[in-house]
């Protein structure tokens, strides 16, 4: 986040952590899934998948902000 503070906008880091404590058990789920996938046979079921689906959607927002805040 050092990274961020660079470009002078101090509220990004923050809207990265708040992003980060808010969805931080869906993310080691993302991530276990995606590991899983490659490396094990499991079995995710729908609610799953749309949970996922909505994590990375936000994700994506957030990272339009920070596009528009730094590259604007």
């Amino acid at each position: 986040m050092k990274t961020i503070e660079r470009f002078g906008k101090p509220e990004l880091p923050r809207e990265v952590q708040n992003f980060v404590d808010e969805y931080r058990e869906d993310l080691r789920a993302l991530e276990e899934a995606y590991t899983g996938s490659r490396y094990l046979a499991g079995v995710y079921v729908e609610e799953d998948a749309s949970e996922a689906v909505r994590v990375v959607e936000n994700l994506f927002k957030l990272i339009e902000v920070i596009e528009d805040n730094v590259f604007s």
